[in-house]
């Protein structure tokens, strides 16, 4: 084995992404064979990610009841959507900002502060 060479870097590419009554967020199905036996989802809705201004709207209603690790957790993951769709489009002031609010909800900001820079990030997009 090689060590002098350095390990690659994977970086996480949201391919699918899952928006229905039930469940919104990236489609957590590892592979595209068939359904497993408690998989009970009937239809394949998993399609393109969100526009950018449609994940910010659903950021700011998720920011107003952060109390528990896994709501933190789950607006982590739609800030890290954000910010690749930021880049993806070109605009690095709206992933900036966007860094810059999942900083501030680490830190356990107040939620003035958090829509705050949430919505400087909605104003550059």
């Amino acid at each position: 084995m090689d060590v002098s060479q350095p390990k690659r870097k994977l970086r996480y590419v949201i391919k699918k992404w899952v928006d229905n009554e039930v469940y919104f967020g990236p489609d957590r199905r590892q592979r595209d064979g068939g359904k497993r036996w408690g998989d009970r989802r009937r239809l394949n809705d998993a399609g393109e990610p969100p526009p950018l201004g449609a994940v910010l709207r659903r950021l700011r209603i998720m920011l107003t009841d952060l109390n528990d690790p896994a709501k933190r957790q789950r607006a982590q993951q739609m800030i890290s959507l954000a910010i690749l769709e930021a880049n993806r489009l070109g605009n690095p002031r709206a992933a900036d900002q966007l860094h810059q609010l999942s900083r501030l909800i680490l830190l356990k900001a107040p939620l003035p502060d958090l829509e705050a820079k949430l919505m400087e990030a909605q104003q550059v997009v």
